[in-house]
């Protein structure tokens, strides 16, 4: 079972597009998964931005009657307080694990053959779109730099990093964790990344700069070639609050953003 993007802080947001959490679902997710033996839970980030709402969101996971999994989002990185950026997972696993809940960010993980690997990903300006904004592409580099140095540490969550020196830091922990999950034995791979892979995942609003900016910082085109890779027999992604379904490479990726039609989605996947 999958989910992702409930985001608790807004709950009581005048919010009228079916986004909106309704934490009644909880009580859903656990006869679902009893009922259809389901035995994972995977939840594909952004739980809540500030701490103690993050907290009540595990609160609220830890009801669910089976084995959990959470990939961390961007707005799951602004709760963080204590630690510095390149390690941001040591912070968020501490939190999860009296919940009894792996954060693939920091280790992925083999379960009956099947690797699940994931992280949050982040933006590398390649979804640029020059036809859709009269900024240049310089402008929205800085941008875009602008908001991954001031949004996150709104706690006084400390870093020094450009947002393409993150990028290529949760790139190459895909890349290690992909060989890692190989090397123990899994021949096929879910992978799961916050930040989205395609343009298709986006809401296209030309002319409207604000937004433009907004879809600059929604993934990477580069993602693409994981998902494309012949072990990797499903994809999920959230961020962009879409719940679609697009092929990459051949292999179906899937928004599992939360939403009142699609609050949550069962796979059945086999080794």
């Amino acid at each position: 079972m999958v989910t992702s993007d409930w985001h608790l802080d807004m709950m009581d947001d005048d919010k009228k597009d079916g986004s909106k959490f309704n934490p009644d679902i909880i009580d859903e997710i656990i006869e679902t998964v009893e009922t259809e033996k389901v035995d994972l839970f995977l939840f594909g980030g952004d739980l809540a931005t500030e701490t103690e709402t993050f907290f009540n969101g595990l609160k609220l996971m830890a009801r669910i009657p089976c084995r959990k999994l959470f990939i961390a989002g961007n707005n799951c990185m602004k709760s963080l307080q204590t630690n510095d950026l390149p390690h941001y997972s040591g912070e968020l696993q501490a939190r999860m694990r009296y919940y009894d809940i792996q954060l693939l960010d920091q280790a992925p993980l083999v379960l009956n053959g099947i690797g699940f690997v994931g992280n949050c990903g982040w933006y590398d300006g390649t979804f640029w779109w020059p036809e859709n904004t009269a900024v240049c592409l310089d402008e929205m580099k800085e941008r875009a730099q602008k908001y991954f140095g001031l949004d996150l540490g709104r706690n006084g969550f400390r870093h020094n990093l450009t947002y393409e020196q993150f990028f290529a830091m949760s790139w190459r922990k895909l890349l290690n964790d992909l060989k890692l999950v190989h090397d123990l034995g899994a021949k096929r791979v879910v992978l799961g990344i916050h930040h989205v892979p395609s343009r298709d995942f986006l809401e296209q609003k030309p002319g409207d700069e604000s937004w433009t900016q907004i879809n600059f910082c929604m993934g990477s085109i580069k993602y693409q070639e994981l998902f494309a890779r012949p072990d990797v027999v499903l994809g999920l992604v959230g961020h962009t609050h879409r719940p679609d379904i697009h092929l990459v490479g051949g292999t179906p990726v899937v928004n599992i953003s939360y939403s009142e039609d699609v609050p949550y989605r069962v796979f059945d996947v086999k080794a």
